[in-house]
């Protein structure tokens, strides 16, 4: 959940394109003929406070099955989505579980080193 809602802030993919098959109707007055290269910037999509109340806050629990099972499957899209996605998704994703188990290992060994090495002072004479 913690990878997941780093990716939600800071998307690997800032921005991605495709091309309109048809004709879209944005508020019934706009037509962006089919043929249109359309660009979606991946940050605006997550921090839209519709979909991710208060987006601007680090919240892995906005991934529990409970808080997102009503959300529109594309409202998250680190990777892109559909056919044609990051074919790396799963290996950038299995990367990050890797790297932050590493941290994690690191940052305890270190912590522990830390208190089974504390400096104490020396009794006053």
């Amino acid at each position: 959940m913690c990878i997941k809602e780093s990716l939600r802030l800071y998307p690997s993919v800032p921005f991605f394109s495709r091309t309109l098959t048809t004709d879209l109707v944005l508020d019934d007055e706009y037509t962006v003929p089919a043929g249109t290269n359309a660009c979606l910037v991946t940050s605006i999509i997550h921090r839209n406070e519709e979909i991710f109340p208060d987006s601007e806050t680090f919240n892995p629990d906005r991934f529990l099955q409970e808080n997102s099972a009503t959300r529109h499957p594309f409202a998250y899209i680190p990777f892109s989505a559909g056919p044609r996605n990051c074919i790396g998704q799963k290996f950038a994703m299995m990367e990050e579980k890797v790297n932050s188990s590493f941290m994690k290992d690191h940052w305890l060994k270190k912590q522990n080193l830390k208190n089974k090495f504390q400096v104490k002072e020396p009794p006053c004479a």
